[in-house]
């Protein structure tokens, strides 16, 4: 029998890159970031398309999982809270499916994140969001005030309601 090649012998390649002292992902680019002296809310906001469901280095840890490990970093003693900003709420999406099962049974999180303390996970998923960007829009821009505000409200609805430039939006958008 010959024996194996000295490269056949090496460390595999994400046994060495779990040994390196650099990060194993790269910088999480969080998309909207709410602070205070008290609270850290993380937001994520999608206009069309779903979630990662795996990263570059581990094909098992998902977005919001990934979000949510840094939301705890990043928080020290404030409350963390974690948000999605989306455009449907369609049981189909992984972020709904995610959000709903964090939500009824934190010990998942936890097997997302198992270096992180059950109870700091039960209190991110108590408080586990989905809001609507049609929500989002009527909320933050109400009626239109003013020409700027129905300018701003009428982007947000042509891009919620994924019309191109010059396309007229659904009624519905916003």
């Amino acid at each position: 029998m010959d024996q194996p090649s000295e490269d056949l012998c090496q460390l595999p390649i994400w046994a060495a890159r779990a040994t390196a002292s650099e990060p194993v992902e790269g910088p999480t680019e969080v998309d909207v970031t709410i602070e205070s002296d008290a609270f850290l809310i993380f937001i994520e906001a999608k206009l069309g398309s779903d979630i990662s469901m795996n990263t570059t280095y581990d094909p098992h840890r998902n977005q919001i999982a990934r979000n949510i490990d840094c939301l705890l970093e990043k928080a020290g003693q404030k409350t963390p809270a974690f948000w999605m900003l989306v455009r449907d709420e369609d049981p189909s999406r992984a972020y709904v499916q995610l959000v709903n099962a964090y939500r009824s049974d934190p010990g998942l999180l936890a097997r997302d994140l198992p270096h992180r303390r059950p109870e700091h996970l039960e209190g991110i998923c108590q408080n586990l969001t989905i809001l609507r960007w049609n929500d989002f829009t009527e909320l933050v821009c109400g009626i239109d005030a003013d020409e700027q505000v129905a300018a701003v409200k009428h982007e947000l609805g042509r891009r919620i309601s994924g019309a191109g430039p010059g396309e007229q939006m659904t009624s519905q958008a916003v």
